[in-house]
């Protein structure tokens, strides 16, 4: 085991309630369709952390490590530009994030921190590449239903900036337009006549 993979699992207890894990992990997309014996398998690598108000659960341009799901509390992600905060989500009880890291160790496109105290599951990609070994099929499993998660995703993005890339395609045409042809297509506002003029 190497040493990040040390660090990051003993900041994580394994949950001592496997019943109430079944029950979390069954409401999480990506395990949802587990059976009991496949569910059964993957408690055995989830980790939990209890955090503190405050505390950050990564930070933004962190490598990715895993897929983080909410038990109980709430996290905040924010990303920043420069002097820019912008908030990308707020996620609750049964909310989870950072799929994406099962995939792709690159780096977090934002910060996550909790606001008040919060006990979180996690799901580390050397955890994934364990069960792949021990449990192809079950690996394949998850790999293909965290695809179609991902997927998913991308279709409401992609939906969502459907009306922004029309408009900047009218602005783009627009700018093409020489001076007087914008001029003679834009509404004119009447003008009032000068009331001091005879």
């Amino acid at each position: 085991m190497g040493f990040a993979r040390t660090f990051w699992h003993s900041l994580f207890e394994r949950d001592p309630d496997p019943s109430d894990l079944n029950t979390i992990l069954h409401d999480t997309p990506l395990f949802a369709e587990l059976t009991s014996s496949e569910m059964r398998q993957i408690i055995r690598l989830v980790h939990q952390r209890h955090y503190e108000p405050g505390e950050r659960v990564f930070g933004q341009s962190d490598p990715g490590l895993g897929v983080y799901i909410i038990k109980k509390g709430e996290v905040r992600i924010v990303s920043r530009t420069g002097e820019v905060v912008r908030e990308i989500a707020l996620l609750r009880d049964g909310d989870f994030f950072g799929e994406l890291s099962l995939l792709d160790e690159g780096p977090r496109a934002g910060t996550a921190f909790v606001t008040e105290p919060t006990e979180v599951i996690s799901f580390f990609r050397p955890d994934l590449l364990t069960l792949m070994s021990r449990a192809p099929r079950l690996g394949v499993k998850l790999i293909l239903r965290l695809s179609a998660i991902l997927a998913e995703r991308l279709r409401r993005v992609d939906a969502q900036t459907i009306p922004l890339r029309t408009e900047l395609d009218r602005l783009r045409r627009l700018a093409a337009q020489p001076v007087a042809e914008i001029a003679s297509s834009t509404d004119r506002v009447p003008v009032a006549p000068d009331s001091t003029m005879g």
